[in-house]
């Protein structure tokens, strides 16, 4: 009879969002596998006992540990992880919008998403045993694409060596703007105070902040900058009050 009413009541009573959720994390035994999903709230580290609206969270493997700190803005948010040992941070006030994060096809893997840092629209891909770290209030614009690794193997014929074994963190530094539709590839680096133009693929590290990246593949265009959250129009009528 319990179960019975704590289907119906997944199924029926919640709302359509809540229902996903609800399946994602109390259907796939994600806690009889060693999984773990923490609430951190008021510097207390809690286990998950409630969905969380907008976030479907699917648990594919052992060992895992997802930290959640409060508050958070999900909507349409979707985190997969069919990796073992895995490890996941989100911190407080990160907005997680139209984004769907993808682990699988390695282990220990991470990912870690520092304070204030807000997505618009992304597909993250984390393969083989690597991670990625981004640091504190970046913005990602919507149709961008993160990826820490090929997905297939490249063999030489000749040598029969396969040449994409070499793996890092990806690293975004704090304070990076990420315009539309930029691609992000395995091994990149993008300092603090960053700028990554619209469609831009970055394939490398960079190691200057400041600056302006743009291009397939990426360059520095220009040096010298920062941003604002704030349009110019918006900034400009700021300026009087604080001269």
């Amino acid at each position: 009879m319990k179960r019975f009413l704590l289907k119906f009541f997944s199924n029926f009573i919640l709302n359509r969002a809540k229902r996903r959720a609800w399946r994602a994390f109390h259907c796939s035994n994600a806690t009889a596998r060693g999984n773990r999903v923490w609430i951190i709230k008021n510097g207390k580290k809690e286990p998950m006992r409630h969905i969380i609206p907008g976030l479907e969270l699917l648990m594919n493997a052992h060992n895992a540990e997802v930290e959640i700190a409060y508050p958070w803005n999900m909507e349409n948010a979707y985190i997969k992880i069919d990796t073992d040992n895995a490890k996941i941070y989100l911190g407080p006030h990160t907005k997680l919008k139209n984004v769907q994060i993808n682990l699988g096809c390695g282990q220990n893997q991470n990912l870690f998403i520092d304070e204030g840092t807000t997505f618009e629209g992304a597909k993250i891909w984390i393969f083989e045993n690597s991670g990625l770290r981004i640091g504190k209030d970046c913005m990602f614009s919507d149709e961008i694409h993160i990826m820490t690794g090929d997905g297939h193997a490249v063999q030489d014929i000749t040598t029969g060596r396969y040449a994409n074994l070499d793996f890092h963190e990806l690293t975004i530094g704090d304070y990076v703007w990420c315009g539309r539709g930029a691609f992000i590839t395995k091994n990149a680096q993008i300092p603090s105070y960053s700028i990554i133009g619209a469609r831009a693929v970055v394939t490398k590290a960079f190691t200057e902040g400041h600056t302006a990246l743009g291009g397939n593949p990426a360059k520095i265009i220009k040096r010298g900058l920062t941003w604002h959250r704030l349009t110019a129009a918006q900034m400009l009528q700021k300026e009087p009050e604080n001269k």
